[in-house]
């Protein structure tokens, strides 16, 4: 997979507030389960890419049709 260059990182912290206002305690939650958006490991630092966060939003989209 590639990553345009002026696709944002985000912190956890600003992770949960882009996916609507989640605690970042639920960020690592989810990844210590497997779950929710895909996230980058750099270093000790773990990252979110905005596309990364946009994709998992679009996927959590119901229709109730």
């Amino acid at each position: 997979m590639t990553f345009s260059p002026d696709d944002p990182m985000y912190k956890p912290e600003e992770a949960a507030v882009y996916v609507g206002g989640i605690q970042p305690q639920t960020m690592a939650v989810w990844r210590s389960k497997r779950k929710g958006p895909a996230f980058t490991r750099v270093g000790g630092c773990i990252r979110y890419r905005k596309s990364a966060l946009d994709r998992w939003l679009d996927s959590q989209t119901v229709d109730p049709a």
